[in-house]
């Protein structure tokens, strides 16, 4: 079971580190509550999406692994849309990034 979890939970590592990206970009410019926001938010999400995937859907392991990802992507994409929305200068396009 711990190796499912693990296969599981390693696939959404991603947006773990992402979430902590932006946790520490926020902090570095002094907006630390909101990064406590966002992790209560994965957090109330994770447990949200646990029981029901480890409850009603009656997935075991995998379920909670598969929350576990689920709420970590949520934080990380709701804090990359705060950070963009609230201070303009993380406002990034896609033509920005090239190679010189």
């Amino acid at each position: 079971m711990a190796d499912t979890y693990f296969k599981i939970y390693a696939a959404g590592l991603i947006f773990q580190f992402g979430h902590n990206i932006v946790a520490v970009i926020l902090r570095g410019i002094g907006d630390s509550k909101a990064t406590l926001y966002f992790l209560l938010v994965a957090g109330v999400v994770n447990v949200v999406l646990d029981i029901i995937f480890v409850y009603s859907m009656n997935m075991g392991v995998a379920g909670a692994a598969i929350a576990t990802d689920i709420a970590q992507a949520f934080s990380c994409v709701v804090g990359i849309i705060y950070m963009m929305k609230k201070y303009p200068m993380f406002r990034w396009k896609l033509n920005e990034f090239t190679f010189e």
